[in-house]
C-alpha cells in the first residue's frame, strides 16, 4: 500500500488520467504471479522472508505467508545468517576471486583487532608520509581543541581536518551553537569586568550578598553584548525569535551565576569537600597566547589559544596565596567536554585541553603556580575534569594533590604520543568508549570501526 495515497485517491488520479495503477489491478497481478510460482511446485514449497530490515528492525512478513498458512500447514525454521547457503554451490566462481576473499578477510580480521594498516588508518604512500610529517612537524602550532579532537578518534580528525570532509547541514533560522557560545563567554566576560572594576582592580570572588544583583548585572551585560553582536552584523536567528532567545541566554546566565555562587559558599563550609580548594578570585577573561611551545617527553609541540578565564589566589588561609593562579574553560553544555564528563575520559587519554592551559600558565605567569584547572557547564551548572594540583590542607601552607599531579604527567605522555603519531601518519578508526564516535563526524557514514559507529547520547 502507499504511505502517500489511499485507495479512493489513487482511484480519482486513474479517473483523471493519470498513468497509475488501480489498487485493485496491482493486487491482481501479485497474486497471480504468486499462485503461478506456487502451483510451479512439485514435491515442496519453501517460502523465506526477513525477520528484520537492514537497520535490524523488525518487520511483517508478507500477507501471501499468511494466506499460505490458511491452506497449508508450514514448517517454520528460523536460519541462522551463517546457514544461508545453497548446499553444492560454490560461494566463488574462481580461484582468483576465491584469493580476493581470503585477502579481504584478512584486512577485516586485522581491522577488528585494531591493527593499523592502510585500510585502518596508516598513511603508507612515501610521498604523502613526508608530507603528512612536514604538515605536523615541530613548525605546526596546535590548538588544545584540534589535538583533543585528533584524540577522541584520529579517524574523525583525518577526514574533516586532512580530507577537508564537511558535513552540510539543512539551513534554518536558528542561530549557530558557535555564535550561542560567544555570546555567553562575552556576556560573562563583561560582567566580571565591571565587578573587578567596582572592587578596584581586585580578583572578584562572588559571596551571597552578591546575589540579587549579580542576576541583574549579568542579564544587562548579556543585552549589552547581544548589542555588540548585533552592530557587527552576526546572524542571530530570526528576528522575530529574537526575544526567546535573549530569555534563554538570561536563563542561562542567571542560573550559572547562581551555582558560582553557591559554589563559592560551599568553598567556605566546613561540612563540604571543597574547602580543600585554594580560593581563587576572576582576574582576567580571553587570556590569549599565540605560540607556546612545550617540550614533552622528547616531542616539542607548540600551541595557541584563548584561556577563557585566568584566576589568583585570594585565600587568607594560607600565605602567599597571591602567587597562586588557577583557569576555568567555559563550555556551554556538558556535551562539549571530553567523555560528556564522566571520569574515565582520563583513562582514555582524551582529557588534553586542561593539562596544557596548566602548562601554559606556567610560561604565561612565571614565578606563579598553577593551583587548579577546570571545565565548566554553563548549561549544567557543573564543574569537570577539574585538576586540583595544589589544595589546603594543612595550614596556612598548600600541600600538592599526588592524584591530580599524577593525572597531568600521564596528560602530558599522552599529549606527545599523540603528536608523534599524527607525524607518523597514525589515523585509525578508534573512537574513545568514554566519548563514541562524535555526531557531526563527517565521514561517519564510511566509517569501518569494529561494529559500526559508536554514537552515544549522554
Amino acid at each position: 500500500r502507499s504511505p502517500v495515497l489511499g485507495d479512493h485517491e489513487r482511484e480519482r488520479l486513474v479517473e483523471a488520467g493519470l498513468p497509475l495503477d488501480p489498487p485493485d489491478a496491482w493486487d491482481g497481478r501479485e497474486r497471480e504471479l504468486f499462485r503461478v510460482l506456487v502451483a510451479g511446485a512439485r514435491d515442496g514449497l519453501t517460502l523465506a522472508w526477513s525477520q528484520v530490515d537492514g537497520s535490524g528492525r523488525e518487520v511483517v512478513r508478507s500477507a501471501f505467508v499468511d494466506e499460505v498458512e490458511d491452506s497449508a500447514a508450514l514448517e517454520v525454521d528460523e536460519v541462522p545468517l551463517s546457514r544461508v547457503l545453497t548446499a553444492g554451490m560454490p560461494l566463488c566462481a574462481d580461484r582468483e576471486a576465491a584469493g580476493h576473499a581470503e585477502r579481504v578477510a584478512a584486512i577485516e580480521r586485522a581491522r577488528l583487532a585494531g591493527a593499523l594498516s592502510p585500510w585502518n588508518g596508516e598513511v603508507s604512500d612515501p610521498a604523502l608520509r613526508r608530507w603528512v610529517a612536514h604538515e605536523f612537524g615541530e613548525d605546526r602550532v596546535w590548538s588544545p581543541t584540534q589535538l583533543e579532537h585528533y584524540a577522541r578518534c584520529a579517524w574523525a580528525y583525518f577526514a574533516e581536518r586532512l580530507l577537508r570532509i564537511e558535513t552540510r547541514a539543512e539551513p534554518d533560522d536558528g542561530i549557530e551553537p558557535s555564535v550561542r557560545g560567544r555570546i555567553l563567554h562575552r556576556a560573562l566576560e563583561r560582567f566580571y569586568d565591571l565587578a573587578r572594576r567596582e572592587r578596584g582592580g581586585a580578583p572578584v570572588l562572588l559571596g551571597e550578598e552578591d546575589g540579587p544583583r549579580a542576576v541583574r548585572l549579568v542579564e544587562r551585560e548579556l543585552d549589552e553584548t547581544i548589542g555588540e553582536f548585533e552592530r557587527d552584523g552576526t546572524w542571530l536567528g530570526a528576528p522575530a525569535l529574537r526575544t526567546a532567545l535573549r530569555d534563554e541566554l538570561a536563563r542561562v546566565l542567571r542560573r550559572y551565576v547562581e551555582f558560582e555562587i553557591e559554589h563559592v559558599r560551599l568553598m567556605h563550609s566546613n561540612r563540604s569537600n571543597k574547602r580543600f580548594i585554594l580560593r581563587t578570585g576572576v582576574e582576567s577573561h580571553e587570556v590569549r597566547f599565540d605560540d607556546v611551545a612545550l617540550d614533552l617527553d622528547g616531542v616539542r609541540v607548540r600551541f595557541r589559544g584563548s584561556i577563557d578565564r585566568v584566576e589568583r589566589g585570594v585565600d587568607d588561609r594560607v600565605d602567599g596565596a597571591g602567587r597562586f593562579v588557577a583557569a576555568v574553560d567555559y563550555k556551554t553544555s556538558t556535551g562539549a567536554i571530553p567523555g560528556s564528563g564522566r571520569k574515565e575520559a582520563w583513562d582514555d587519554d582524551v582529557v588534553l585541553q586542561v593539562p596544557i592551559y596548566a602548562r601554559v600558565l606556567e610560561e604565561l605567569y612565571r614565578g606563579d603556580s598553577v593551583s587548579r584547572i577546570e571545565y565548566r557547564s554553563l548549561k549544567g551548572r557543573k564543574v569537570e575534569h577539574q585538576l586540583q594540583l595544589y589544595q589546603v590542607s594543612r595550614l596556612p601552607a598548600l600541600e600538592q594533590n599526588e592524584e591530580d599531579n599524577e593525572r597531568m604527567v600521564r596528560a602530558m605522555r599522552a599529549i606527545s604520543r599523540h603528536v608523534a603519531d599524527a607525524r607518523a601518519g597514525r589515523f585509525p578508526a578508534n573512537p574513545k568508549p568514554s566519548c563514541g564516535c562524535p555526531g557531526y563526524c563527517p565521514a561517519i557514514d564510511v566509517c569501518r570501526v569494529p561494529g559500526g559507529p559508536q554514537t552515544r547520547e549522554w
